[in-house]
């Protein structure tokens, strides 16, 4: 799965980068605003919650405040994420029903791309909030009240295809660790964008059908076949919707920080 997802991520940037010297029947002067703005906030605010993590882990202190920001901006974020989706959804959807008359079918391949950069990052993002949870729990990280000894994590709750895997591998958080490490240290490259170090983690925490909902979709939007584009893009909608419904679902489930960017790695990897 992610080998495949992999060749084909390379395939659709070339795809992508040759439609930059496209037709003028493509360059319709479609509004790609809500687009941009959705995706740049997003950008923003998932470097901010980078930052405040690695902030705590640094100095062991955490204060009320610092919760609370994290934990509007993680909501915010998921919103923002949400609504570039729908916006590139939006542009696909109008391209395919045209013919490629209106509409941009292209705002599809940038948003897989920022998706496939940022599963990365907020599984890494998850894995640091596990830390913090441990040095809090250990007394390491002062003047918190974001977790207690005992608190299952949803890491703890894998599929059944991901807990036959763990249990092949015979590791559990270093493994993990490592793999996010490496997938944060490369997340700048363009290699890193398609073969996501961390994609292994999203795999495990994610069933397999229900991961990565918008991919399967750029390839028949891309090179304009327009019925199968339009076919994807509207089987996927309703699964798009359901994982956003499941997120909030998560989100509300527990206040906790650590169990919340999980409920985030978990949206993000679905949508990617």
């Amino acid at each position: 799965m992610s080998s495949v997802r992999s060749l084909l991520c390379a395939v659709f940037a070339i795809l992508f980068l040759a439609g930059s010297n496209a037709s003028a029947q493509d360059c319709n002067g479609y509004d790609q605003s809500e687009f941009t703005l959705a995706a740049d906030t997003a950008e923003q605010q998932l470097g901010e919650l980078e930052k405040l993590a690695d902030t705590i882990l640094e100095t062991g202190m955490i204060g009320a405040d610092t919760g609370r920001r994290v934990d509007m901006v993680m909501n915010s974020y998921a919103g923002n994420f949400f609504k570039a989706y729908q916006a590139a959804h939006a542009a696909a959807d109008k391209a395919a029903s045209t013919e490629g008359a209106e509409g941009d079918a292209r705002l599809l391949t940038d948003f897989e791309l920022l998706a496939t950069r940022h599963e990365t990052r907020t599984i890494a993002l998850a894995l640091k909030w596990e830390k913090i949870h441990a040095s809090v729990v250990q007394g390491q990280i002062k003047e918190a009240n974001l977790s207690l000894p005992g608190d299952v994590s949803p890491l703890q709750q894998l599929t059944q295809e991901g807990q036959q895997q763990l249990a092949m591998n015979d590791v559990f958080r270093p493994d993990f660790l490592s793999i996010a490490q490496r997938g944060e240290a490369q997340k700048n490259s363009f290699g890193a964008l398609c073969r996501s170090a961390a994609s292994a983690v999203g795999e495990l925490i994610v069933p397999t059908a229900d991961a990565a909902l918008v991919w399967k979709c750029v390839a028949p939007c891309m090179i304009k076949k327009w019925s199968a584009c339009w076919q994807c893009i509207a089987s996927v909608g309703p699964a798009a919707i359901q994982a956003w419904n499941d997120f909030q679902s998560c989100w509300s489930q527990n206040s906790k920080l650590w169990w919340r960017t999980w409920c985030l790695a978990k949206f993000v990897a679905r949508l990617a």
